[in-house]
C-alpha cells in the first residue's frame, strides 16, 4: 500500500497536470502548458529577462529563446533591449499576450470551478484551506524582492 505522502504528491501532479492540459485543449490558440507558464510570470513581472525565464524552467537559456521565438511569432511577447545593458534581452507582454493569458485565466478558473463542483461546500472550504496552509511557505518565498 502506498503511503501517504506518496499519494499525496501523486494526487496533486495529477491535479496539476489535468487542470493545465485541459485548460491548454480549451484554448483557441498554439500555447504550450509552458508557454502559458512564461506568459503568467511575464505578465507578473511586467518584464522579464530570458535567463531569468530560463532558471525559473530549470532549462538551458537556448530552451527559452526557442519558446519566446515562437511567442513572438504568434504576436504574444515583444523582445525589449535593457537600456542599460544592451547584452541582456527582455521579455514584454504585448496586447494580444494579455489578451490570451486572460482567456488563460478565465478558462482555467471555470475548470476549477467545474473540478471543485465534484465536492460539497464544506469539503471545497476545507481542501483550499488545507492547500494555503501547505503553500503558505512558497507564498513567502515569492514576495521577496527578485
Amino acid at each position: 500500500m502506498d503511503s501517504v505522502p506518496s499519494r499525496f504528491f501523486r494526487s496533486i501532479v495529477l491535479l496539476h497536470r489535468g487542470l493545465k492540459s485541459e485548460a491548454v485543449k480549451r484554448l483557441d490558440s498554439e500555447i504550450t502548458g509552458a508557454q502559458l507558464f512564461l506568459l503568467h510570470v511575464i505578465a507578473d513581472r511586467q518584464r522579464c529577462k530570458l535567463t531569468d525565464l530560463a532558471d525559473l524552467l530549470n532549462v538551458k537559456p537556448s530552451a527559452v529563446t526557442v519558446m519566446i521565438d515562437r511567442m513572438v511569432r504568434c504576436g504574444y511577447v515583444l523582445r525589449i533591449r535593457d537600456n542599460q545593458d544592451r547584452r541582456v534581452i527582455m521579455a514584454e507582454l504585448t496586447d494580444n499576450g494579455y489578451a490570451a493569458l486572460t482567456e488563460a485565466r478565465n478558462i482555467q478558473q471555470e475548470i476549477t470551478e467545474h473540478y471543485l463542483g465534484i465536492l460539497e461546500p464544506k469539503e471545497r472550504e476545507t481542501v483550499t484551506s488545507l492547500l494555503e496552509k501547505l503553500t503558505a511557505p512558497f507564498h513567502k518565498s515569492e514576495e521577496e524582492p527578485r
